[in-house]
């Protein structure tokens, strides 16, 4: 008899949260609130918490990823103001005040782009192996090479994926992808990034076989990437399925809260 009313009070409870989520974006601006977006879902909060199921991160890199959520305009205390980013011998140098990290984390000096894709590469790739998968990183798939085109260093276009296992008697390739939408260059709504990211990928690597893992910056997941996660644990009874998510959240957050956070210290301190 008391299943009706709290089903009532949920939906009451829900619809308060709705309001308030509102007032506050409202309250805190437009670009802020898109940081807000971005930063929401599943799982985009999971560093936070990660519980027994992983490791947490380390104290300076929580920090600066706290912030970061919590919307300070400078996520490092104490920052230089210059990219410190270094290829080799040269430094960045690009001037960064009260930017939220938008320059740090897309700044393509010092290999923390690359970084960031590689350990989140790394991580998918285990967890589907602990699914019972064999996956095997940066294969090439023929049937999507385009050798008749060059790429932005004038070598023929190769179709790498990085997760490739095989499933059901085919290929499934998971090709991973980081965006930062909520400090697009130019604007534009933050909530298209990660589905834009996907369509491109699909145009790219055309057919049933691709799927797409974007994540924010910020944390959020895209649909496809929480669906692939879905498939590979649909097997288990409903308390493994949940925790495997969970276990997968928690990694996923860790991982791109850490690499974020390390291109943040990176721009903004000397190193030694």
């Amino acid at each position: 008899m008391q299943e009706e009313p709290k089903k009532t009070q949920k939906a009451h409870s829900t619809k308060i949260q709705v309001v308030a989520l509102k007032a506050l974006k409202k309250k805190v601006g437009k670009e802020n609130a898109g940081r807000m977006e971005q930063g929401g879902g599943k799982g985009a909060a999971s560093f936070m918490s990660p519980g027994d199921l992983a490791d947490p991160m380390t104290d300076p890199h929580f920090v600066v990823a706290f912030r970061r959520r919590m919307l300070f305009p400078e996520p490092l205390q104490n920052d230089k103001h210059e990219c410190q980013h270094k290829n080799g011998s040269k430094t960045c140098n690009i001037k960064h005040v009260a930017d939220h990290g938008r320059h740090a984390v897309a700044c393509q000096l010092g290999g923390g782009v690359m970084g960031k894709h590689d350990e989140l590469k790394y991580v998918v790739g285990g967890w589907a192996k602990d699914q019972g998968k064999r996956p095997q990183y940066e294969q090439e798939i023929p049937k999507w090479n385009k050798l008749g085109e060059m790429d932005s260093r004038g070598r023929p276009k190769r179709a790498i994926l990085d997760v490739v296992y095989w499933h059901e008697g085919r290929q499934a390739c998971v090709d991973v992808s980081l965006v930062d939408g909520s400090e697009l260059v130019g604007g534009g709504n933050p909530k298209y990034a990660i589905p834009r990211r996907e369509k491109t990928k699909h145009v790219r690597y055309p057919g049933p076989d691709l799927y797409p893992f974007v994540i924010d910056a910020r944390g959020r997941w895209g649909k496809e990437a929480l669906a692939w996660a879905a498939s590979l644990v649909r097997h288990l009874d409903e308390a493994e399925r949940e925790q495997e998510i969970r276990r997968l959240r928690i990694l996923v957050s860790n991982c791109v809260q850490t690499g974020v956070a390390e291109q943040i210290i990176a721009a903004g301190k000397t190193r030694e």
